[in-house]
């Protein structure tokens, strides 16, 4: 009858079995051994995969909070009781002092846009009998002596450059000169004199008296230029280029800007001012992203037929009748 049949300890008495199976699970004694540091490693990964996992995740949440606006806690929002969209006229923002609070804002008025006029005349149709340039905004308007008040404004619209002139009518026979700018801010428009004949004073929009234009910390800065190398009047277009006397910290500086370049009036001041017995130099040309422009180590300026006035160290101040007049007629 088949079967299976075991011995254990035949004649000698031994069981042959354990002693054979003791032998085996010594020989094995290696793998298991193998296998249990592979168990210890596999756990020690799974342990590493579930810090990397946290650490990401908290790298994630780091970046959340990675710049210092991330700490304002608190959010601002407007309302306005009268129709009006207040984020058109007003910007609130929180930051990391911001403290917790309502608080009512009544605005009592708008940027206004610069707004100057000329003094009356009788006419907008008929010549003025002014003659000469003048830059708007660094731009320039040559005035012709057969211009009307509506021939100027026609040309200073043409440039359209940021600012709109129109003719306001104050009554009968009474019109002026309107020149508004464009956006509202402090930034306005600018209005030079770029010959001897000061058209603006003659238009009654600037007075006899002059101001810096640009000022800075150690002096003065003129306007900026395309080129350091080209005659002003050249790159101003000037029909004709102012030239005379100026004053510069009380030396005597000729300047002719039918000829002189930036690099010209650079030399001629340092010139001059070497000459009178002073060291070292009281003007430099400079240059940034705008271009040219002139860096005078001095506010002691003294200008002569607008030459200082057409290169931007110089500005003539408005003239009180050049304020804004209210219930005209603009057309």
């Amino acid at each position: 009858m088949p079967g299976t049949f075991a011995l254990s300890g035949i004649s000698s008495g031994m069981d042959w079995s354990s002693l054979i199976e003791k032998i085996m699970q010594i020989e094995h004694r290696p793998v298991d051994l193998l296998e249990q540091k592979k168990q210890d490693y596999q756990n020690k990964l799974s342990a590493w995969q579930d810090i990397n996992a946290k650490l990401l995740s908290l790298k994630t949440k780091a970046e959340a909070i990675s710049e210092a606006s991330d700490f304002d806690i608190y959010t601002t929002q407007l309302s306005s009781d009268n129709g009006v969209d207040p984020e058109s006229i007003l910007l609130a923002t929180s930051g990391s002092n911001t403290v917790a609070g309502t608080y009512n804002i009544k605005v009592l008025s708008l940027a206004q846009s610069q707004s100057i006029q000329s003094k009356s005349f009788s006419s907008s149709t008929s010549a003025l009998g002014i003659s000469g340039d003048i830059l708007v905004n660094g731009q320039v308007v040559s005035i012709d002596s057969s211009d009307s008040l509506s021939a100027i404004a026609g040309k200073i619209n043409s440039l359209d450059n940021g600012v709109t002139a129109s003719i306001v009518k104050l009554g009968s026979d009474e019109y002026r000169l309107s020149i508004t700018a464009e956006e509202t801010g402090s930034e306005g428009f600018t209005l030079l004199n770029a010959s001897s004949s000061n058209v603006l004073q003659q238009l009654g929009v600037a007075g006899s008296s002059k101001t810096l234009l640009h000022q800075i910390s150690s002096g003065a800065e003129s306007n900026r230029f395309s080129d350091s190398s080209t005659a002003i009047g050249s790159l101003l277009s000037l029909t004709s280029p102012p030239s005379g006397t100026v004053q510069i910290a009380g030396v005597n500086v000729d300047i002719d800007l039918s000829t002189d370049s930036l690099e010209d009036i650079v030399n001629n001041i340092n010139t001059a001012w070497q000459n009178a017995g002073n060291t070292g130099n009281i003007v430099e040309l400079s240059q940034d992203s705008s271009g040219y422009y002139i860096v005078l180590d001095t506010t002691n300026v003294a200008d002569s037929n607008n030459v200082l006035e057409a290169i931007g160290i110089l500005k003539s101040e408005q003239e009180s009748i050049a304020e804004v007049q209210k219930n005209s007629v603009a057309f």
